[in-house]
């Protein structure tokens, strides 16, 4: 009589088919709470990847300047002497440019920072032709609580 119990108690295991609602329950809150987990950490890399995207493309403009006066590269539209390459920062309107510094300025590119991303400092840079350098200065890009900043030795340097 004990064997067949035994047998009886492994075939209901066994054959049971199924979850209870306590088990789906469970279930459900584990994989809800996973998900929210998940959604935020993506949110936060998106955002961080928008900032340092921004921060990269500021880098680029300034690296750019600092090779066309280094190579003298005249513009077209310049009327005169090159003097050299200004990156100047709109803070109002969170946007720059890239300009040749003739007697006249010329600008070359336009780039606004993307939505929510601003900038909470900057001076203008200016990178001379011939003599090389720059004028020095920190930049500070800021957006959904994370600041990257940019400065530019005496030098010339892009740090």
């Amino acid at each position: 009589m004990g064997t067949e119990c035994l047998i009886n108690n492994l075939l209901f295991i066994f054959m049971k088919k199924g979850f209870t609602l306590i088990e789906l329950t469970i279930i459900f809150s584990i994989i809800a709470v996973l998900s929210v987990i998940g959604l935020s950490v993506s949110i936060d890399y998106n955002r961080t990847q928008i900032v340092n995207s921004a921060y990269e493309e500021l880098k680029t403009t300034l690296n750019s300047a600092k090779s066309r006066a280094s190579s003298q590269r005249k513009p077209v539209a310049c009327t005169g002497t090159l003097s050299g390459y200004q990156v100047f920062i709109e803070q109002e309107r969170n946007k720059y440019h890239l300009r040749a510094v003739c007697p006249n300025l010329v600008s070359l590119n336009t780039v606004p920072l993307p939505q929510n991303i601003i900038f909470d400092s900057g001076p203008t840079f200016f990178f001379p032709t011939l003599i090389g350098g720059a004028t020095g200065g920190t930049v500070t890009l800021t957006g959904y609580n994370k600041n990257k900043t940019i400065t530019v030795d005496s030098d010339g340097n892009i740090k």
